[in-house]
């Protein structure tokens, strides 16, 4: 019908296998991490921070960061090869291009790579604020867990 019978809806698998095919991958294989990495990287999970673009401002729920990228959640969609602006430290923002995007899971690199004093101190911060924050919800629980059951009157 209208000349469409002759053309073959390629679904979304096979576009991806045979991209792979063209850089040399099997159908289910991934490049080694080893040559996707430039450095180590820091676990930041917990860590929100404010992501902006041209014409969006989101929040981006941090995974990990190291010197020459980051990756997290973001409530909101970004393109691959989109500029950004990530606020790691207020109030500065960095410059970093989304590389890779996984439904809303999006991999950053930072245009110019972050100190190593800069990740350190930044992962040093989000560490004692975890721990903080774990301290204050045994206690909250601890105190729950001492309350005796209300009395009911019948």
């Amino acid at each position: 019908m209208f000349g469409l019978q002759d053309h073959r809806s390629v679904g979304l698998r096979d576009w991806a296998n045979e991209l792979r095919s063209v850089v040399g991958l099997g159908p289910e294989d991934e490049a080694p991490l080893a040559d996707r990495r430039h450095c180590e990287r820091c676990d930041f999970i917990g860590r929100d921070v404010a992501i902006r673009s041209r014409r969006t401002q989101a929040v981006l729920h941090l995974k990990d960061v190291s010197r020459h990228g980051a990756a997290g959640i973001s409530d909101t969609p970004f393109a691959v090869g989109a500029t950004v602006f990530v606020q790691l430290k207020k109030p500065r923002f960095f410059a970093a291009e989304v590389r890779w995007v996984r439904n809303f899971m999006i991999g950053l690199e930072f245009y110019r790579p972050l100190e190593p004093e800069l990740v350190e101190r930044l992962h040093a911060s989000h560490l004692a604020s975890r721990n903080e924050r774990a301290r204050e919800e045994a206690a909250m629980w601890a105190a729950f867990a001492l309350d005796e059951p209300a009395q009911s009157k019948n």
